[in-house]
């Protein structure tokens, strides 16, 4: 077995886990800040205030919420087929803790959040 194959075994999970967070957290402030006007709309109702809010977090499973909110949902098939590949994308990087990885991860996370900033601002439009 190789040295760098050891050292990698050896890693706890929140050394392995030093990729994703920062991601998330820089995301989750955007989220909250970008959305947090949105949702403080007059015309917004606390479901779709929660949505503004907490959807991107779904991912793009966020279109499977749209009949809650009264938007039209997005097939299974389609949140699958986005969002499947995203879940592999991010876990890359704790899964096997490489730079290539770190980067992959962090694009994963990216697009994680913009589908479904995309879909929530598409749908209250």
């Amino acid at each position: 077995m190789t040295d760098s194959r050891k050292q990698d075994e050896e890693l706890s999970p929140s050394q392995r886990l030093r990729v994703v967070g920062p991601a998330f957290g820089a995301f989750v402030l955007f989220v909250f800040v970008f959305n947090g006007e949105l949702a403080r709309h007059p015309s917004v109702t606390s479901a779709m205030s929660a949505v503004f809010l907490l959807g991107p977090f779904a991912g793009p499973f966020v279109g499977l919420f749209g009949p809650v909110i009264g938007f039209e949902a997005d097939s299974l098939e389609y949140c699958l087929l986005t969002g499947l590949p995203l879940l592999a994308m991010i876990a890359s990087h704790p899964i096997n803790p490489r730079p290539w990885t770190g980067v992959l991860c962090v694009v994963g996370v990216l697009f994680w959040f913009l589908l479904a900033m995309s879909y929530i601002h598409q749908a209250s439009a």
